[in-house]
């Protein structure tokens, strides 16, 4: 914003309302106006009302001072003498009011020079911005976003380096600098420095976008400004095409191109390999109605969609206004009819779909190529389709037959209200003749019940029974399962049938890496096959065992357990959460800490806040300050930073120190 010190008004209006009124002159000249070819244009009359400079001019922004009037002419600004002549031609922005012996002028493309009385141009329009120092003996400038100073003959004094600047006495600047933000490899290495607001990464490897004064612009990591900090928000990067937000809308451009591919006129933009994706809300709510564009942008389809689906296999899943799907190429054909619910994305040349509540598979002719049930049967296994999309059934079922999913190796079959047991292969593995069937992890032990009597099969191995007492047995792990007794409580038989964990628990999870968790009295503890207690029952929670290791809590207190009922942790913890990368995030007193996967504390807790790059690799704060740490304690990037980001892509980090005040001589 130019700053409120420079005193003229930007334009000047002249409007004689009555012979009353008193007309002001201006070094004995007053403006006139007169329409010509229905357009009102101004001149200039003398004190007699003798026409000195004929009515030629759109408008009149400043009246004769110096020797000079500024006019304007389709809506660029210029200078004339006081007999008409042209000084400076009208092909500025802007023109303001000549000050210390120069003439701001504002070119098109938003920059500031200076003329001299002379009519000479020793500051040439490269500024952003400008205020007068010293006096009005030098100038400090804003160039791409960063101020400095510069006499009148255009000789930098102060180099552009400052985020604010003002003088601190005739030979002496106070200045605040810019962040300072670093560049560095996944070994803390550093590479290039930048100085600006804010610096981040973008969707593209090798571009960074950047913020001066709240705008943004795009640079490459070695620093050439590709676009100038003037626009809201960029965003969707593909190749060098990218979505930018100007005046509260998202248009699209080129990077090599000054020119917009697609004017900013719309409320969000998505770019993909293939299609740009511009959208305007509808309403107040959040739906949308989408055009799609090429790369080129063409507008690819006419009518306006509500939602779609990025290009999978050569075709992109479109939602009309009647909200049915249907598809287009990426030439913005319609390929398949606006004509399903719902759908899925194309893949090896099928696609599922729902049309009136009916799911189907069809191919890219939009051929039903499976029913419902048999995508279904396509999903585990049951259901098989060459290149020529022929189909083979790898097992019977007729209509009187349902199919009950259980996990990714069988496959309940239900008959007449009986069960039996197949794989995804098609293979029998159990006949079609019990009320129930119990499958667990085991591939060859299940539990059935028959005529009342629950039984357990072994494949090639025979069948066993069980106590009468036991009301219910789930399925096989570990050779063993979890049953009820008459009681009413829980133990374990093992893959004989014969009781293993007495039934006296309260609950039993299934047997895992050869231990169970069991709740008795309220309490939770681990026992072994033999029933032998690894972990006594007083803890008030035990977790799932991951890599053989779990959470487990008492009285408030966390620790990491393994298997064999070891406190790996003795400490103990405020809190443990396990991390997406597998570690667990420890908490004590508020400070952060790190245990890896197998329950070994690799970062004792001391930081703020600490963050998960990788499974090895951990963003931490101390004192608001930011650093990086590996798993092995090492440092890869020293705890002083103000910011800190990472990209997973390229493992490459950006840093931020605070910019400082500062204070410079002028040359």
């Amino acid at each position: 914003m130019m700053f409120r010190f420079i005193l003229s008004a930007l334009l000047f209006s002249f409007v004689i309302t009555s012979q009353a009124q008193t007309v002001q002159y201006f070094e004995g000249l007053t403006t006139y106006s007169e329409t010509k070819n229905g357009k009102i244009q101004y001149g200039f009359k003398d004190k007699s009302g003798k026409v000195v400079i004929p009515a030629r001019f759109d408008g009149v922004a400043n009246p004769f001072n110096g020797g000079q009037a500024i006019i304007i002419i389709n809506n660029l600004y210029g200078t004339i003498d006081n007999k008409g002549k042209v000084r400076i031609s009208a092909i500025y922005k802007k023109i303001l009011e000549s000050s210390f012996g120069l003439l701001p002028v504002q070119n098109t493309a938003g920059l500031w020079g200076f003329y001299t009385s002379d009519l000479k141009l020793p500051i040439p329009c490269l500024y952003n911005n400008f205020k007068f120092t010293n006096k009005g003996k030098n100038i400090f400038v804003q160039k791409n976003g960063k101020w400095g100073m510069i006499n009148h003959s255009n000789i930098s004094l102060v180099a552009f380096e400052f985020k604010h600047i003002e003088s601190a006495s005739p030979k002496q600047i106070k200045g605040t600098r810019y962040n300072n933000w670093s560049l560095h490899t996944s070994a803390g290495t550093k590479r290039y420095q930048y100085a600006y607001d804010s610096v981040q990464f973008t969707m593209s490897d090798s571009l960074l976008s950047f913020r001066l004064n709240g705008w943004e612009g795009l640079l490459t990591k070695t620093g050439t400004i590709l676009l100038s900090s003037i626009y809201e928000d960029i965003q969707d990067i593909y190749a060098h095409t990218l979505a930018i937000k100007k005046d509260g809308k998202w248009g699209v451009k080129k990077i090599e191109d000054p020119a917009w591919l697609i004017e900013p006129a719309y409320d969000m933009i998505e770019i993909d390999s293939v299609c740009i994706h511009a959208g305007l809300k509808i309403g107040t709510g959040k739906s949308m109605h989408w055009k799609l564009y090429n790369h080129s942008g063409t507008l690819l389809y006419p009518s306006v969609f509500i939602d779609y689906h990025p290009l999978l296999n050569g075709l992109i899943a479109v939602q009309a206004t009647s909200n049915l799907w249907g598809f287009i190429n990426e030439k913005g054909m319609l390929i398949i009819p606006f004509e399903y619910s719902k759908v899925n994305d194309f893949e090896n040349g099928l696609c599922e779909v729902e049309k009136n509540g009916t799911q189907l598979v069809i191919n890219k002719s939009n051929e039903v190529v499976f029913n419902q049930q048999d995508v279904y049967l396509y999903s585990i296994g049951l259901l098989k389709l060459n290149a020529l999309q022929k189909k083979t059934y790898t097992y019977n079922i007729d209509s009187n037959t349902e199919i009950i999913p259980i996990n990714a190796d069988f496959v309940k079959i239900k008959r007449a209200g009986k069960y039996g047991l197949i794989n995804t292969k098609g293979e029998t593995i159990l006949p079609t003749i019990y009320s129930e069937i119990q499958v667990g992890s085991s591939l060859t032990t299940f539990v059935t019940t028959k005529d009342r009597i629950t039984k357990i099969i072994q494949l090639n191995k025979g069948t066993y029974s069980i106590d009468r007492k036991i009301n219910s047995v789930d399925g096989f792990y570990n050779d063993f399962a979890v049953m009820k007794y008459i009681n009413g409580r829980f133990g374990c038989i093992d893959n004989l049938g014969k009781i293993r964990i007495a039934p006296q628990y309260e609950i039993i999870r299934p047997f895992e890496n050869e231990v169970a968790v069991v709740k008795l009295n309220g309490k939770w503890g681990i026992v072994d096959k033999n029933e032998s207690f690894v972990a006594q029952p007083y803890y008030d929670s035990i977790g799932v065992f991951r890599n053989k290791v779990c959470i487990v809590s008492e009285k408030g207190t966390h620790y990491l357990m393994d298997v064999s009922g070891k406190i790996l942790t003795p400490d103990g913890y405020a809190s443990i959460k396990l991390t997406k990368g597998g570690n667990y995030l420890l908490s004590k007193n508020t400070f952060k800490g790190i245990a890896d996967a197998w329950g070994k504390e690799i970062i004792s807790p001391r930081y703020q806040k600490i963050i998960e790059l990788s499974p090895s690799l951990f963003h931490v704060t101390e004192n608001d300050l930011h650093g990086v740490i590996d798993a092995n304690r090492n440092i890869v990037l020293h705890i002083k930073y103000h910011e800190i980001f990472y990209n997973k892509k390229t493992k490459e980090f950006l840093t931020a120190e605070n910019g400082e005040v500062d204070f410079v001589t002028v040359k």
